[in-house]
């Protein structure tokens, strides 16, 4: 589980930058996911599990101790081969899809990218964003506003309904 160890060497690193203790709990398959947001009604999806293997760690969860008034990123996933490579890794955050909350997903992952800086070996893997609508929500951002074009100059991809990791 290349990406288990990777995100066990980025909470060492992190702990000891900031001269606290913390543990990112990275789990096998999407079980650090929110039941509500996987599986067939979910907004998180894998739809090849045969040619991949995931493992995913719930940042909001595990870094509140760490920074409990920050904006936090939700879900990191790696996605890997059958032979363990990592392939890519896929940061989800699952939030509502309104032109007002457009500054703040870009602040969220602003903070997220932040973050991931202070552990460098992060780098040498392909990372994709994505804005993920909670089930049951629509997408609201019509292409005409300002928050829509200042949006797609970013890395976020989205906000979609569903997000395919795999």
């Amino acid at each position: 589980m290349a990406f288990c160890n990777e995100i066990a060497a980025w909470s060492r690193s992190l702990s000891r930058g900031y001269n606290r203790t913390l543990s990112l709990n990275c789990q096998s398959g999407l079980q650090a996911v929110a039941q509500r947001h996987k599986g067939q009604n979910g907004c998180i999806r894998c739809g090849n599990t045969r040619s991949f293997q995931l493992s995913s760690v719930c940042l909001d969860r595990d870094l509140r101790p760490l920074f409990p008034q920050e904006e936090r990123w939700d879900y990191g996933i790696g996605v890997e081969d059958t032979g363990g490579n990592l392939v890519r890794v896929v940061w989800i955050e699952v939030h509502p899809a309104y032109p007002k909350e457009v500054i703040k997903m870009l602040n969220k992952l602003e903070w997220l990218r932040d973050l991931k800086a202070k552990y460098q070996r992060w780098s040498r893997h392909h990372h994709e964003y994505y804005w993920a609508v909670p089930p049951g929500s629509g997408v609201y951002i019509p292409k005409h506003v300002p928050q829509y074009k200042k949006l797609r100059k970013s890395l976020l991809k989205g906000p979609q309904k569903v997000v395919n990791v795999c």
